[in-house]
């Protein structure tokens, strides 16, 4: 597979790696209306619902805006008390806390609101406070009411906090826009690009020690090859064979990266490509081998000293085919990093 289609592949997979995506928690009392909301800010009914408490049993997560909504499992519960809630869903794993609750706050919020300030003590990550069912509240004077109380109660907690969304998940979507607009203006999707970022360029570095370690093998195999070569007697035939021997190590480096003949035009905004292809000709195999000098005029002139001489030619072809090739391996991962993080940078603009 060429090097950019099998770089594609690898952030491909990536991408649908779910650690990677920013994930916004849906927390609060059990049947306080967290799944209907997920529901309500997707668009479509993803989350099952119902007028039950514990309808959630597990957390679920669900895609929005290259973000995940985890829907939690209500706390308080025989199923979930709070000490078991804490411990199977730590506030840690998470980039952003949606707080919903539809009545009176319980003594088990209190205890979420000390584990939110731990959370939120350095890191100042996105808190949506969300009061569901607000239709149940008459006039403006009760949601100030109810938002003072809250406010209260996550003060006495040590947790700075915004103001109350008020929504109500039935037909009319009551509070469902702004709580978009809110999400939005927080620019969570931030803390996903560098978190995709970051996991780009590491399986980036992955790919190209892999990539490397094979190469190496490669040049394991020619550099013997030009070593045993250092033996032969012949002048001009050592020389072409050497040119043989370096144009298929070369080949088959390039090819351990992917890196195709035609690449060279397709790259060559990249420095290191007009390098590289001038290695693909004998000619300039010739000027390389010549720009060796005097290691190589050492080689020739010393394999005609008998037995002592052979054996340091030998060693000579060994170790200038070992340096040829690991300098031509350095190009290519060159190469193959520029590539790679072009198209990173096109991946996350995507975004």
């Amino acid at each position: 597979m060429a090097l950019k289609d099998s770089f594609l592949q690898v952030l491909k997979n990536v991408r649908n790696n779910t650690k990677a995506y920013t994930c916004i928690a849906v927390v609060g009392q059990p049947g306080a209306g967290k799944s209907s909301l997920i529901n309500n800010l997707i668009g479509e009914k993803v989350a099952e619902t119902g007028p039950q408490t514990d309808v959630t049993k597990l957390i679920s997560a669900y895609e929005y805006n290259f973000m995940r909504l985890l829907d939690v499992p209500g706390y308080g519960t025989k199923l979930f008390p709070f000490e078991k809630w804490i411990q199977d869903y730590p506030l840690e794993d998470y980039d952003a806390i949606i707080y919903v609750y539809a009545s009176k706050l319980i003594e088990e919020d209190s205890k979420l609101f000390e584990h939110i300030r731990i959370w939120n003590q350095y890191r100042r990550k996105p808190l949506f406070l969300v009061r569901n069912h607000c239709n149940d509240l008459e006039n403006e004077n009760e949601r100030l009411d109810v938002e003072k109380d809250l406010k209260k109660s996550l003060s006495y907690s040590g947790v700075v906090s915004n103001d109350v969304i008020f929504v109500d998940c039935s037909r009319e979507k009551v509070g469902i826009t702004e709580l978009k607009l809110k999400i939005e203006q927080a620019n969570i999707v931030n803390i996903w690009k560098q978190r995709i970022s970051d996991s780009f360029e590491k399986a980036r570095d992955v790919y190209l020690e892999e990539k490397s370690l094979l190469a190496m093998g490669e040049i394991d195999t020619y550099k013997k090859l030009a070593g045993a070569n250092g033996l032969n007697p012949i002048l001009v035939a050592d020389m072409a064979i050497d040119v043989g021997i370096y144009l298929k190590m070369f080949a088959d480096i390039r090819k351990c990266y992917g890196i195709e003949q035609n690449d060279f035009n397709l790259y060559v905004v990249f420095p290191v490509a007009k390098k590289l292809a001038e290695l693909l000709t004998k000619q300039g195999v010739i000027l390389l081998i010549k720009n060796f000098g005097t290691r190589f005029m050492v080689k020739n002139t010393s394999k005609y000293i008998p037995v002592i001489g052979q054996a340091v030619a030998a060693t000579i072809s060994w170790n200038l085919a070992k340096y040829a090739g690991e300098q031509y391996n350095n190009d290519c991962i060159e190469l193959a990093k520029d590539v790679m993080n072009d198209l990173i940078h096109k991946e996350i603009m995507k975004i």
